[in-house]
């Protein structure tokens, strides 16, 4: 997904944004909803769920080249959710990671 510019990602539509935005945000609550029904902790459960809504872009973009598909017009719009996705467990990721710095330097 490096290749994807802001520009790449613009081009195909608001459309990907949205699935993309739309299938995170569903594979996170789900992932942290879980852990909670498991009794971890806030931020174990916060990494779990943005663990779960990254997704495996090497693994589909493998697959894309091997049936040599990815240079059609689907296999661009898959690409640009993937990467939304991952964008999507960075911020979570890095958010989590901020507030429990925070909490460990209150106490």
């Amino acid at each position: 997904g490096l290749h994807f510019g802001i520009r790449k990602l613009q081009s195909l539509g608001f459309a990907t944004l949205f699935v993309g935005l739309l299938q995170a945000f569903s594979m996170f609550a789900l992932g942290h909803w879980m852990c909670r029904l498991w009794g971890l902790p806030d931020p174990q459960a916060l990494f779990l769920g943005a663990a779960l809504s990254a997704s495996a872009t090497s693994v589909v973009v493998k697959t894309l080249e091997d049936f040599q598909l990815k240079r059609h017009r689907f296999a661009e719009k898959v690409m640009g959710i993937l990467v939304v996705e991952d964008c999507f467990a960075i911020f979570i990721t890095l958010l989590n990671s901020e507030a429990v710095s925070r909490k460990h330097s209150l106490a």
